[in-house]
């Protein structure tokens, strides 16, 4: 699996995720959360660019805590400003990240509304290939 792939969950919804390198894995993350947010054809709904990147710095205990940590500042971006990020630069190092974001603002609704980023069953785990996780989202 590249990317990511949207999963069923018992009254909520999820993304089974995999990347080469942590920061992929991160990165495929936050385009599975757009996908349920927003559909496959983001694009098509954005109305203007952002002038200027945001920036989050994020510092966690593990690994796992700093996936969902991101991901709900991905939807705080999302819920709360309309924000869409398309162009994501990250680095991750032992459990901090450090993100520069481009994108722009949406419009419309979202195909389906998530409350936040789950620990449920969550764990990173590494491979042949690189990394990989599921992650459920409370919808």
């Amino acid at each position: 699996m590249e990317g990511f792939k949207l999963i069923n969950h018992t009254a909520d919804t999820g993304i089974e995720v995999a990347g080469h390198t942590l920061e992929e894995l991160f990165v495929n993350s936050a385009r599975g959360l757009y996908c349920i947010l927003l559909g496959e054809k983001v694009e098509s709904r954005l109305k203007k660019k952002l002038p200027q990147k945001s920036n989050i710095s994020l510092d966690a205990p593990d690994i796992e805590t700093l996936i969902v940590e991101w991901l709900n500042e991905i939807l705080f971006f999302a819920v709360n400003k309309n924000k869409y990020f398309d162009k994501i630069e990250l680095k991750i190092s032992g459990n901090a990240l450090k993100a520069s974001l481009a994108g722009g603002i949406f419009e419309g609704g979202f195909r389906h509304e998530v409350k936040s980023t789950t620990y449920h069953d969550l764990k990173i785990e590494k491979t042949k290939k690189g990394y990989r996780t599921k992650i459920i989202f409370d919808i």
